[in-house]
Formats: C-alpha cells, structure tokens, sequence
C-alpha cells in the first residue's frame, strides 16, 4: 500500500494525456508535464496503463467518388499514429464502403473506401443525386467517431437510342 514510484523511459510528449483502463473503459488519469515525462500516482494497482492514445484530426465533410471507390481525406493528430477502419453507410443500408488504414502522426491521407456490393447498386439507383452519409471511424486504442459525409454518385451513363 501506499504510493508507488517508477521511472520507466517512455515517449511521450508535453501535454499528452494518459489514460487508465478500468471496467468502464479508458478514463483520463494524468497529462504530461514535459517531453518524456509524466507523474501518475495509483491509488489500487492497475492491471494496463495507456500513454498517449491515437486522435483523429480534421475529417473532410465532402468525399469524392471514383471509380469503385469512394475518397475522402483523413488526418491523424500528432502525438501517435492514427490505425484503423472506416465505414460508410447510408439510412438503414448498412455498409456501403469500408476501409482499413493507418496514417502517420501529425499527417493526412486520403483514404479509399472500396464499395460494397450493395453500395454499387445503392448509388447506381440515386443517379448522380447529391446524399449525405454517415462515415464511422475507429481507431485501434482509441475513439470511434462518426461523422457526416456528403458527396454525389457518378449520375448513370445516358441511355442510346436504337
């Protein structure tokens, strides 16, 4: 009992913050006073410690779709690299595009969503309207965010006279 101390080597940057895994989930338990350092103080022994999670930063609110595949732009926050997936969906469909990825710290990356089956044929029957979809993305150690995307189906090719 008591308050425990360790000096371990860690990377870590000033400001960061350090989160506690307990039953209900991370919780924040401490912020980086300097670069490679940090003071935590326990009150019970923990089973896992977490510096420094991975952060998404900006997520366009526009994706662009191309070929089978729709694009949108990503950016990691700066402390730890940023791995995951994301998914896009629309009403009731479930998954019209989905994506696994991992973007540098402090970068942006256009990430390409590969259609599903059915999200072809969705989009195929919206004839180029413009639609709103909700793009959910989670981060491997860190959050899941969902975010509203909005872009326009390639309208269907005009039909040929015989």
């Amino acid at each position: 009992t008591g308050v425990q101390t360790c000096a371990l080597p860690i990377s870590i940057r000033a400001g960061d913050t350090i989160y506690i895994l307990t039953s209900h989930g991370l919780q924040e338990l401490s912020v980086a006073a300097g670069n490679g350092r940090a003071t935590v103080t326990f009150t019970s022994d923990p089973d896992f410690v977490v510096a420094s999670v991975p952060r998404l930063g900006t997520v366009a609110a526009k994706g662009t779709l191309k070929a089978s595949a729709l694009q949108v732009k990503v950016g990691c926050g700066p402390a730890i690299r940023c791995t995951g997936s994301a998914v896009l969906s629309l009403g009731n469909s479930g998954a019209v595009a989905r994506a696994k990825f991992a973007i540098a710290a402090g970068k942006a990356k256009t990430l390409s969503l590969a259609l599903t089956t059915s999200g072809r044929k969705l989009l195929a029957s919206l004839k180029g309207r413009p639609v709103t979809a909700k793009l959910t993305i989670k981060l491997l150690g860190g959050q899941t965010r969902t975010y509203r995307l909005r872009f326009s189906p390639e309208p269907a090719p005009p039909a040929h006279a015989k």
